[in-house]
């Protein structure tokens, strides 16, 4: 049933609730700045989602390097800063963010680039610096643990939160001690970044992503604060689907999303401008080498259960050529995953250098369990299959006419492409051609 369905359930918790009234600091959104780590935890189950975060290794190397960075702001003032992650090579194997390099010469001043992806050795853009909130996070962590334990403020709220949830779902879905700390991490990613947005003296703020405490901290300096979509936006995006006459929330003053499809018929309190999509999806793919292909792409949590589909599906059919796509996040285990697929000819693990345009030219047929690219896959008339994970809400999807089916054994998977047509009369415009006319005066038009 659609009421029973996860995010239905939820968006029906703060309907019937006071959630959204709650203030910690009396002017901060206490229930914005935690519901997409509450609605995470629902989503994923069994998966632990906090403590996934905690586990990512430190290089001491990555630590220098971006404390060392931080150099260029003593000599230098900047209008604008780029909330940047660069994960993509150019021919000289420099890494660059493609939402920066589109825009960067659209609007007038000088640029700083806050790069979120510290280890790679080279990077197109020179004025940057890197992410040492999360480092200093890090060495924090039992101090901030020892204030959530012994902090008693906004207790009624905390409480709040946690009873309503919890009664709601009729099990332990948060904890105090978990609410106290997004608090205390989002207070103190707040304090850092307006202690830096102020100091570089910024004007004009863009990123892509989800940061609650960088947008805020542009709201309190009366910094201009723009986001570009770099997702999906569905019913189940919780960073945008809000209930309907919300008001106390934190907002971008413009989200730029890919197309207009993907705010139509949707709850979304922020200023919406359609400016397209920073990459061309204008252009014509390579013919396909492989009759018999499949591409298959990997996930940050899920990689070992789409190993263990690859292997199956290689077995079952001997004469099927599979590609495997690891995910940006997943780069740095290259050699293990070519380790793990060595005895499988039929496995082949794609570049890391390769675009998403030349994925796309390697089969008809892809298997996912979540990736963003399911839209691009639809967007050039490509068959998607979702191999159902035990850890996530899943269901079959609809966009515009095209039903993406989900599967959870190899029998299932071979029986849908035995019967599955490429569609070539797909009408869903999930991405425009970037507009930089439309970006330019928005830009303007915002702040006369």
């Amino acid at each position: 049933m659609e009421m029973d369905k996860p995010h239905i359930l939820f968006y029906n918790l703060e309907t019937n609730s006071d959630l959204f009234t709650l203030k910690f600091k009396k002017k901060y959104p206490l229930w914005d700045i935690v519901r997409f780590h509450i609605w995470s935890k629902i989503s994923y189950q069994e998966l632990d989602f906090f403590s996934n975060n905690k586990k990512k290794k430190v290089s001491i190397k990555n630590i220098i390097k971006a404390f060392y960075s931080f150099r260029i702001i003593l000599l230098y003032k900047f209008d604008n800063l780029f909330y940047t992650c660069s994960r993509i090579p150019n021919k000289q194997n420099e890494y660059y963010d493609p939402y920066f390099e589109k825009i960067k010469n659209h609007v007038y001043g000088n640029w700083v680039c806050y790069e979120t992806l510290i280890g790679k050795d080279k990077y197109a853009n020179n004025m940057i610096i890197f992410d040492c909130i999360t480092y200093l996070k890090k060495i924090f962590y039992f101090i901030f643990k020892l204030f959530a334990f012994f902090d008693k403020s906004h207790s009624t709220e905390v409480l709040s939160i946690v009873n309503t949830c919890n009664n709601f779902y009729n099990k332990k879905i948060i904890s105090e001690f978990e609410i106290k700390m997004l608090i205390i991490n989002f207070s103190f990613e707040l304090f850092c970044f307006k202690f830096l947005f102020k100091f570089m003296g910024l004007k004009n703020i863009f990123y892509h992503g989800y940061s609650k405490s960088l947008v805020q901290a542009a709201i309190d300096l009366n910094i201009n604060c723009y986001e570009f979509q770099h997702g999906e936006i569905t019913n189940t995006t919780i960073c945008y689907i809000y209930p309907k006459n919300v008001k106390n929330f934190i907002s971008p003053n413009i989200l730029f999303t890919f197309s207009e499809i993907w705010t139509y018929n949707k709850n979304i309190p922020f200023r919406c401008i359609p400016v397209g999509s920073v990459n061309d999806y204008s252009i014509n793919l390579k013919e396909i080498e492989f009759d018999n292909s499949l591409v298959i792409l990997s996930s940050p949590y899920q990689g070992e259960s789409l190993v263990k589909l690859a292997i199956q599906l290689s077995i079952a059919d001997p004469s099927l050529n599979i590609f495997f796509k690891l995910h940006p996040m997943e780069f740095q285990k290259y050699d293990y995953y070519k380790l793990r697929f060595s005895e499988y000819i039929t496995i082949n693990l794609v570049d890391i250098k390769m675009n998403i345009f030349d994925v796309l030219s390697l089969s008809n047929d892809f298997i996912l369990i979540y990736s963003t690219t399911l839209f691009e896959i639809v967007h050039f008339n490509k068959n998607a299959y979702i191999y159902k994970s035990s850890n996530l809400f899943q269901e079959a999807l609809f966009i515009g006419e095209i039903k993406v089916p989900i599967f959870d054994t190899p029998e299932a998977f071979f029986n849908f492409k035995s019967t599955s047509n490429l569609n070539t009369s797909n009408k869903v415009k999930l991405f425009e051609v970037f507009n930089n006319e439309l970006f330019i005066s928005s830009i303007k038009n915002h702040l006369v």
